[in-house]
């Protein structure tokens, strides 16, 4: 797998492609980590792509009769169509957008791992080390971001990510940006809370089960 991000990586030439940050295996691209999963990898959480991401390179096709002709009857549209076929395999020596799958960076939110800072923030103004880590250089002695580990998902499936500003704000109207996730001496789910240095609000994670929950 690796992340979309553009072609080449620090030190290296322009055009070069950074190794893949994770392995699923084939069957596992097909039932557990198949299109639209999360996966938990080294440094980083991703959402797997569609077919649409699936790359050219190393596809190997074929046909299951039954299942084709099953098909056929729900979906007439698809008659006379290429067989099917099975996860592209990844090039570890040749690594390439071609191969393997291509995956999402998700959620775009992280948390410093500094237990005296725990500061919430949006992709984007981070900085990302030689090792594709992003590090947070706080005034308690810098640490790394890790993704959020809270996102939200429709009944019909549809992710994303937690609106954060407008959960712990409500109808506060603050634009601070000073967010931190804050946890408990146990780090469990009902001592967890959500707190604005800026504004002073804080709402606990709690209120996301809240048959009454608006963050409009």
């Amino acid at each position: 797998m690796a992340r979309g991000k553009p072609p080449g990586r620090p030190g290296g030439r322009s055009g070069e492609h950074p190794p893949a940050d994770g392995k699923v295996r084939q069957s596992q691209a097909i039932t557990t980590f198949g299109p639209g999963s999360m996966v938990d990898l080294l440094r980083d959480s991703v959402l797997v792509g569609g077919l649409e991401f699936w790359g050219k390179k190393g596809r190997v096709g074929f046909d299951e009769p039954r299942l084709r002709a099953l098909l056929s009857k729900r979906f007439p549209q698809l008659r006379g169509q290429e067989p099917f076929v099975l996860p592209p395999a990844g090039d570890d020596r040749h690594p390439s957008g071609a191969c393997g799958i291509q995956v999402l960076e998700f959620p775009s939110w992280f948390v410093c791992q500094n237990p005296q800072c725990r500061s919430l923030t949006k992709r984007g103004p981070m900085d990302e080390t030689k090792a594709g880590r992003y590090v947070h250089d706080c005034k308690t002695g810098g640490s790394y971001f890790v993704p959020v580990r809270f996102v939200m998902a429709c009944p019909n499936g549809h992710i994303q990510d937690l609106p954060w500003h407008p959960f712990v704000h409500q109808q506060a109207g603050c634009q601070g940006s000073d967010l931190k996730l804050l946890e408990g001496a146990t780090g469990d789910f009902a001592e967890l809370a959500v707190f604005c240095a800026a504004c002073k609000q804080r709402r606990p994670m709690l209120d996301n089960y809240s048959p009454s929950l608006s963050t409009e």
